[in-house]
């Protein structure tokens, strides 16, 4: 769960390997910070603060963001190595299955300035060095930044949705 979620040490077989998906459950990720939120406290994530505060939006908000986050940067990392990313998705127990071209066709109706903003908060929490441009992106990896954008959405919600991503 650490090197998934800090990116540190995740080589082969699981860095860019389209063929792979790596399943997130909120439930272990919980229990995971829980107990090491002193390693990972950064901004923009404060998980003492949402520990304490034992409010299910705001954890269902931290969790979204940080599987675009991890999703984010193993997409750059691999692109910059001219592979297609692994796939990283978060997964409920009980959540209901919603298939990537439903996520594709929502993301298409958001506003400019709405893409913009989740695209950025992805830019300024990874470290630059990670950045890629837009332009270099195989249509794998554009996928994989559409989903990007989506989570960070979720980051954003009013409430929570249990939602299980159906890549196929």
């Amino acid at each position: 769960m650490a090197c998934i979620i800090l990116g540190k040490k995740v080589y082969t077989p699981l860095r860019g390997q389209p063929n792979v998906i790596i399943q997130i459950p909120f439930t272990e990720w919980l229990a995971f910070i829980s107990e090491n939120h002193t390693l990972l406290d950064r901004q923009p994530l404060r998980y003492k603060m949402m520990l304490e505060e034992d409010n299910p939006l705001r954890t269902y908000k931290f969790f979204m963001f940080e599987c675009s986050w991890v999703l984010y940067n193993e997409m750059t990392i691999s692109a910059r190595e001219g592979l297609d990313s692994t796939i990283i998705l978060p997964y409920f127990e009980k959540g209901t299955s919603l298939e990537f071209s439903l996520i594709k066709k929502e993301v298409s109706l958001f506003r400019k300035e709405d893409m913009e903003l989740y695209y950025n908060k992805l830019l300024r929490t990874s470290p630059s060095s990670y950045n890629v441009s837009l332009d270099s992106l195989s249509k794998w990896n554009m996928d994989i930044l559409l989903l990007c954008i989506y989570l960070q959405s979720k980051a954003k919600a009013k409430e929570v949705q249990e939602i299980n991503i159906d890549w196929r």
